[in-house]
């Protein structure tokens, strides 16, 4: 998931239950990664910008769905 950020339709196409484990996998992933920036492990930086921004979408997606059940 970090080498390209996933689109938002992706997301909009999983249920919330998916999207939770995802959210949760890229969370963990996110900071196993930060971690080794730390270490000075990491080889490609970029990942952390993409794990965020995948991270982001798929908060917009939940928030869209429960915004629109109350509405």
């Amino acid at each position: 998931m970090a080498e390209k950020t996933t689109g938002v339709a992706a997301f909009r196409a999983l249920n919330e239950a998916d999207i939770q484990e995802k959210l949760q996998a890229a969370r963990k992933q996110l900071w196993d990664t930060r971690q080794k920036l730390r270490a000075g492990t990491v080889q490609q930086t970029h990942h952390v910008r993409a794990l965020r921004k995948d991270i982001a979408k798929m908060h917009t997606v939940l928030n869209e769905r429960r915004t629109k059940v109350k509405a």
